[in-house]
């Protein structure tokens, strides 16, 4: 499911897909939550996302990891696509990191037009300012290696409520909008994903179509969760 690369004996333990864990999360790592924080979206359907603040500008979706779900990987990376370079990409070498991989994709390719989303000097910070002109693997190294960033991601994970676990089959993808294209962004794969056309006013609409679609080719599966990344109307 992961790279080669991926340190089998490094394990970040997954993070719980809760905004009550991942919003104080950001904030430690430095990310500005009296902008934007994550919320759940309770469905795909338009009343859910009616309820939003607006803007969203981010989604990340949890799904497991089946064989269909390998399949369709398998098939999509045969396809020649073109990627914006403005994209922020990592692959994921940490294991069980693909909560923080899906958090950080949001961020980082936020704070590339909006700087000031990062408090000066922290964890969120220099890290975009050390991996901003590496490889996607140099940047899942780097984060493999970041010490700071694991020490907030465990105790993130200690916040949760769920148990911990060190094998689970469930994975984090990130959603985004980048110059008139929806990405999808997921570190298992080599590069982002461009779905297609889209723009800021109907990104989040788009994004639930596609994980609609992820949705659908397991529909025995139940275990889905959306959390989107909108405007704050509340101080955490």
């Amino acid at each position: 499911m992961f790279p080669d690369q991926q340190n089998e004996h490094d394990n970040w333990f997954p993070l719980e897909s809760n905004p009550d864990v991942i919003n104080p999360y950001i904030q430690n790592l430095g990310f500005d939550t009296s902008k934007y924080q994550w919320v759940d979206l309770m469905s795909t359907e338009d009343w859910a996302q009616e309820m939003l603040p607006k803007p969203c500008v981010a989604v990340v979706f949890l799904f497991p990891i089946t064989e269909n779900t390998i399949k369709y990987d398998q098939e999509e990376e045969k396809k020649q696509q073109q990627v914006d370079a403005k994209v922020y990409f990592m692959k994921q070498f940490a294991r069980n990191a693909c909560g923080t991989v899906g958090v950080m994709h949001a961020m980082l390719n936020m704070i590339e037009q909006h700087p000031e989303l990062a408090k000066k000097d922290s964890i969120l910070e220099k890290f975009y300012a050390q991996t901003s002109t590496m490889t996607p693997e140099q940047r899942g190294n780097y984060f493999l290696q970041c010490k700071e960033l694991k020490h907030q991601h465990c105790e993130a994970v200690e916040q949760g409520q769920a148990q911990m676990q060190e094998d689970v089959n469930t994975h984090f993808v990130c959603f985004i909008e980048k110059n008139g294209h929806i990405y999808e962004l997921d570190g298992r794969k080599k590069s982002p994903v461009n779905h297609g056309n889209s723009n800021s006013e109907n990104f989040l609409k788009d994004a639930c179509i596609l994980a609609k679609k992820l949705m659908e080719r397991d529909p025995q599966q139940v275990n889905f969760t959306i959390l989107a990344l909108c405007k704050a109307e509340q101080q955490i």
